[in-house]
């Protein structure tokens, strides 16, 4: 019955450690309605004969997914505050529309009676930014947006807070962000919220981008009309609408000859476009400035608007969204077409559709965005490798770096922005050390800190029995984890070359056969409880005297038949995650940084996956360390030594030297990104392992 309940209990918890599916929102390819409920002017048709079921079942057809619906206070509330009931209806019968036809709808705030996007092109001035009381109104605003909606799924309908803010300082709009951010969370959690940068959410301006942390459930916007001579080519209400010149893409906006020909105001509009051929690559360049910032941030991106004025010339106009649409599939950006039926429209105000346009925006792949989705990396039902590369696909240089080095005596850090813990390690082979304090070596004198000793390592080699060695590490591994320590720096299986070692006691014999069969399941046994096991000393390291700088020479016989035999086995058959490089040196190079141990044999003929990391202060040369094969390096202080240190961890051999040469290409990315993800693969398998929840007494 015990067993029976024990078994019960572990599946409970097996399944209670994953969260159930959640609802995401899902987009790929949009199109925005405006002139709706929004910009209404007058000529625009009236509210009830702008919009109708049939025109969301013809997007829907199209092979849209989604509509950006923009909305106006002027046209939901009138100016003392009220509803406008009948705005309020049809807001929500184009919900309803879209709904029907499986269109996701984004509602987007566009213009408020404090804030238009065009007020300083037109002379106006915007008072959001000046009056206290007229952030307070947008603010209600959203309550009473958020009242009104609340009842869509989440799935289907997401809120953006406010179209193309211009405010005259860029901290102005992230504090009014937030706030707007706290009235939605108040009341909806899993709610996406769309957010773009100020000044017209520019690319440019998205590094002053700053949004809440740790929210999944954003979802970042820019807008991209650029070069805006293209896309505004004629447009009456722009500076180009008296331009007489002709525009041509790709290639130079404007030839020398044409320029040469034009009037002097002309001239004078259109010299800071001449300087730059535009191309694919040009508009790949304006778009990543804000992806990369999504990147960082770990966000989706999402296009709200881009397009080309309708007085364009039709051919250039039709290479620039073939190309835009092409960027967008490469750097995995969701968008919405500007606009439905107005001057950028998919459709002519007469109702006539733009099919070469059509087919133009339908011929990327449409690279679906899904927000609020638990992300790969995240996700412990994904395999490994797909976590691994979706965290570093997020991650920034300075962030894969820095899990390389350590962050305390016996701790490295992880990834805080994107929720990837760090790692806690503990000596030893024999027992999990006493805690001590995290700069210093003193021990922290805990009255709840206990372990088991358990037997050397000696002893457990002298019983010949592999099924005690596995029953030991499956023992020491529990206890490794109820210590919520994450690697066990153990076994060790350096071979007995001289009975003077003083390590000797705690390596597993002098027969190489011997110390492979018992290292084994000793490794097992310790990861089955998500604790990585961490054979040491690689390699040679067969005596304390003179260890930090003895150089070994050895023959390649001897070295594959006497010294490397249990390491080989450790990691073929044991599959040990870490393994520990040695304090000496083996013919001429450190042990820690040595091509022909770590990236020759170890991860050359063995394949090992895991990381190597140093033993305390046996790294010596940054670019050794960084070319030939050390993953993480723990314990070297300024002065590379282990002796105590203030905080000097960024001095590390692998700190910011190592960043500074890979910032001045000495270091390719590629070892960068190899090193990271060993790094992350390490955390995955112990700290982010859900298998080490069933032994937590």
């Amino acid at each position: 019955m015990r067993k029976l309940i024990t078994f019960i209990l572990i599946i409970v918890l097996s399944v209670g450690g994953y969260a159930s599916p959640k609802k995401s929102f899902e987009i790929k390819r949009g199109v925005n309605l405006s002139h709706w409920l929004s910009q209404r002017g007058e000529n625009t048709p009236s509210i009830q004969d702008g919009m109708s079921a049939t025109d969301f079942s013809r997007i829907a057809r199209a092979g849209f997914d989604h509509v950006r619906l923009p909305i106006d206070e002027e046209v939901l509330w009138q100016e003392n505050g009220q509803k406008n009931k009948e705005a309020f209806s049809y807001l929500h019968k184009g919900i309803e529309w879209a709904l029907k036809n499986d269109l996701r709808v984004i509602v987007d705030l566009h213009i408020v009676r404090s804030h238009y996007f065009n007020a300083g092109n037109e002379g106006k001035k915007n008072s959001l930014w000046e009056k206290p009381e007229a952030q307070t109104h947008f603010l209600a605003l959203w309550q009473d947006l958020v009242q009104e909606l609340k009842g869509y799924s989440t799935s289907d309908v997401a809120y953006e807070i406010m179209n193309e803010p211009t405010a005259p300082n860029h901290e102005d709009w992230n504090k009014l962000v937030e706030k707007a951010y706290q009235i939605i969370r108040k009341v909806e959690k899993e709610r996406v919220i769309v957010i773009g940068s100020n000044m017209w959410q520019g690319v440019d301006t998205f590094q002053y981008l700053k949004v809440p942390q740790g929210d999944e459930f954003i979802l970042l916007s820019c807008h991209f009309y650029e070069p805006f001579l293209l896309s505004h080519y004629q447009a009456g209400w722009t500076e180009f609408g008296k331009y007489q010149g002709n525009v041509h893409y790709p290639g130079y906006l404007v030839s020398k000859d044409e320029f040469d020909s034009l009037s002097a105001d002309d001239k004078k509009l259109v010299a800071r476009w001449r300087t730059t051929p535009w191309n694919r690559e040009t508009l790949s360049a304006f778009l990543s400035k804000a992806k990369r910032v999504a990147d960082e941030k770990g966000l989706n991106l999402y296009c709200g608007e881009f397009g080309i004025y309708e007085k364009a010339p039709i051919e250039s106009a039709l290479k620039w969204y073939a190309d835009v649409i092409s960027v967008f599939d490469s750097l995995n950006i969701a968008w919405a077409k500007w606009d439905y039926k107005g001057g950028f429209g998919i459709y002519t105000s007469q109702n006539q559709q733009k099919k070469d346009l059509l087919k133009v925006l339908m011929s990327g792949s449409g690279k679906k965005v899904v927000v609020g989705e638990t992300p790969v990396y995240l996700d412990t039902r994904k395999p490994l490798e797909l976590r691994v590369k979706d965290a570093l696909n997020r991650m920034t240089v300075e962030e894969k770096t820095r899990l390389s080095y350590a962050d305390g005596r016996f701790s490295t850090p992880g990834c805080a922005r994107l929720g990837i813990p760090g790692l806690m390690y503990s000596d030893g082979p024999h027992g999990v050390r006493a805690e001590i304090c995290w700069n210093s070596w003193d021990y922290a004198g805990w009255t709840n800190d206990s372990c088991t000793a358990f037997p050397a390592l000696t002893c457990l080699a002298s019983t010949w029995n592999p099924s005690l060695s596995k029953a030991y590490g499956t023992a020491i591994g529990e206890e490794a984890r109820y210590r919520h320590k994450n690697v066990l720096l153990g076994p060790g299986v350096n071979i007995y070359r001289t009975p003077l070692n003083g390590r000797n006691f705690e390596y597993m014999g002098e027969d190489p056969f011997l110390a492979a069969r018992m290292c084994v399941p000793y490794i097992q046994g310790v990861q089955e409880n998500g604790v990585a096991a961490c054979v040491k000393h690689y390699a040679l390291n067969n005596q304390e005297h003179w260890r930090n700088h003895i150089d070994v020479q050895v023959s390649d016989r001897a070295l594959y038949e006497i010294y490397l035999p249990a390491f080989k086995a450790a990691i073929e058959e044991g599959k040990s995650w870490t393994i520990m490089g040695a304090y000496n040196k083996v013919r001429g190079t450190h042990a820690a940084h040595n091509k022909l141990l770590n990236n020759d044999i170890l991860k050359g003929e063995w394949g090992f996956d895991g990381c190597v990391v140093t033993d305390w202060g046996a790294a010596h040369d940054t670019y050794e360390a960084a070319m030939y094969g050390l993953d993480l390096e723990l314990g070297t202080f300024t002065n590379g030594l282990t002796s105590n240190s203030s905080l000097g961890y960024d001095s590390y051999y692998l700190g910011n030297a190592y960043l500074q040469m890979v910032k001045e290409g000495k270091v390719p990315m590629e070892v960068v990104n190899d090193k990271a993800a060993r790094v992350l693969r390490l955390i995955f398998r112990t700290a982010m392992n859900d298998n080490g929840k069933l032994f937590h007494f």
